[in-house]
């Protein structure tokens, strides 16, 4: 009973290489691959770069199948293969991480936002400073105020003795920058300030026409509040 079952499946084996044999395409002795048997049937040569009408490529040659065979539905990409362009797995690969970072990156803003605008404060009116050190000396002047410059007209008074007087200056934020000129007997007092309200106080340098030069400190006080 044993032998008439291998008797058997020794036909059955031979039965099936026999059906195999006579299923394979022993005329396509060099390989073509799909693109190739198909172009073989539509009428066209095995790929030839120097052929007209084919790719150098099976990509290349897939495409132009696509286009003039009369069943362009069996080259449609199927999905999960690789990018176009991509000759193996690591270019498809590099070549749709690339699309990724191109889509997923902003767009740089338009806009920005501008720096707020530093208050400028009213400093104009009628000032009156005292010039403290070895030779003190009070100062009154009216100022006037266009955006940060300030300038006017005053007087100096010391030892008795009372000066005609210009001043000019810048103001920001709480700081003052006030320079104030005598006319006659000439000499510069430049006086950096800071404000208090109606008040200012800080220090100030002293220069003569005759090369003379001091400092001290020197407070303020609006006596006359611009109206």
């Amino acid at each position: 009973m044993r032998l008439k079952v291998l008797i058997l499946a020794s036909f059955t084996i031979l039965a099936f290489l026999a059906v195999l044999a006579l299923a394979i395409d022993w005329e396509n002795s060099q390989g073509l691959s799909v693109e190739e048997l198909l172009a073989t049937e539509e009428g066209y040569s095995a790929l030839n770069p120097d052929f007209p009408g084919t790719g150098a490529t099976p990509w290349q040659q897939r495409a132009i199948l696509r286009n003039t065979s009369k069943d362009s539905a069996i080259f449609e990409p199927i999905p999960g293969t690789l990018t176009a362009g991509a000759m193996n797995a690591k270019e498809s690969r590099s070549l749709a991480e690339s699309a990724s970072q191109t889509e997923e990156q902003p767009e740089p803003s338009q806009t920005s936002e501008a720096p707020a605008a530093e208050s400028v404060p009213t400093v104009k009116g009628t000032w009156s400073f005292r010039l403290l050190g070895d030779s003190p000396r009070d100062v009154s002047v009216t100022l006037f105020q266009s955006g940060t410059a300030i300038f006017g007209t005053g007087s100096v008074s010391q030892d008795k003795t009372l000066l005609e007087a210009a001043a000019s200056g810048s103001v920001k934020g709480d700081q003052m920058n006030l320079d104030i000129t005598t006319l006659k007997s000439i000499a510069l007092y430049q006086a950096t300030l800071t404000l208090t309200g109606d008040s200012a106080s800080g220090s100030y340098e002293g220069f003569s026409v005759v090369g003379d030069a001091w400092t001290g400190d020197v407070t303020g006080l609006r006596t006359v509040p611009s109206s």
